[in-house]
């Protein structure tokens, strides 16, 4: 009897805890319920950057932080916003020099100093978008090397646009990383130099016309003029007044100057990036004089003449 029994409890144990041991043949296999569910792996989706994989340095020091997905839910910004908000504000001043800066060494080396204002100045006159109001990243993935995603950037005239952006982690501080794309549109923005070009010869004429202007002024004794018709660090040296004042001495000492008679402009072929043009200005007593003009506002055609170093130290000392 005491045989039967034990037999009878075994078989009562194993219909009533069978299901906990996972021995009941219609439940799920025990490991599936130990196991939180994955979303991605349930979806089978990843949202993956559209401009390819980040890539950075092979061994960052410092360790650089891991990027977030969405910003903090205290409402504080992420260092990626911060970022992006940092890199559009300097495109919203037109701080070339700003956003040249926080380029990647990669980028910096498609494009010198010079060459990157040029471009920039080259979009925003081909695109003539409004003032920008607010750039904000909408999502960011990555991993310690920098981050890639969209950035939905809002004009003053209620527009938007989204665009992408992709950041590397470089000499301790985030960088943007400029796509082979980004360099293509930017580099088609300038034209490739062609000293033959219809541009080129546009730009002879039209300094030799303001050199022309510049000694009507001159011999016309009108000091306002000429002033106007400076460059910057050439107004930063003398005030209206003493420039004016040693005008007038000047032309006490030695006279007027004799007529114009032959301007000979030379446009160097890099005019595109650097804008300016040397002119050799010949007058009537066989007197040459070479001088150097300057296109200030990016190629708009409008011109100053740059003083040298000896000129101004010259009036200066009269």
């Amino acid at each position: 009897m005491a045989m039967i029994a034990v037999a009878l409890v075994a078989i009562a144990s194993v219909v009533l805890f069978g299901d906990r041991l996972g021995l009941a043949g219609n439940d799920p296999e025990p490991a599936r319920l130990l196991e939180p569910t994955d979303p991605e792996s349930a979806t089978g989706e990843r949202d993956e950057p559209d401009d390819g994989a980040t890539s950075g340095p092979d061994d960052p020091s410092p360790d650089p932080p891991e990027a977030s997905q969405s910003p903090g839910a205290d409402g504080t910004e992420s260092f990626e916003q911060e970022f992006v908000a940092a890199y559009y504000d300097a495109v919203a001043r037109e701080d070339w020099s700003g956003t040249y800066a926080l380029l990647d060494a990669a980028s910096q080396a498609e494009f010198t100093q010079g060459e990157w204002n040029a471009v920039q100045e080259a979009r925003v006159a081909a695109n003539e978008p409004a003032p920008l109001a607010s750039a904000t990243l909408q999502s960011a993935t990555g991993e310690g090397a920098g981050f890639v995603g969209d950035v939905l950037l809002s004009y003053t005239d209620g527009t938007s646009e989204t665009v992408p952006v992709r950041v590397v982690y470089e000499g301790g501080d985030l960088k943007r990383s400029l796509a082979p794309e980004d360099v293509a549109y930017l580099r088609d923005l300038v034209p490739e130099p062609d000293p033959s070009g219809e541009m080129y010869e546009a730009v002879a004429a039209a300094v030799e016309r303001f050199v022309y202007e510049y000694y009507a002024a001159v011999a016309a004794e009108d000091w306002s003029a000429t002033y106007s018709m400076l460059d910057y660090n050439g107004q930063a040296a003398f005030t209206e007044a003493e420039w004016t004042e040693r005008q007038q001495t000047r032309q006490a000492a030695s006279g007027a100057p004799s007529p114009v008679v032959d301007v000979e402009v030379s446009v160097p072929e890099d005019y595109p990036v650097y804008p300016r043009a040397l002119a050799a200005v010949t007058f009537a007593d066989g007197e040459v004089v070479e001088i150097t003009v300057v296109d200030p506002h990016s190629l708009d055609g409008e011109f100053d003449r740059v003083l040298t170093a000896e000129e101004i130290a010259y009036l200066r000392s009269l």
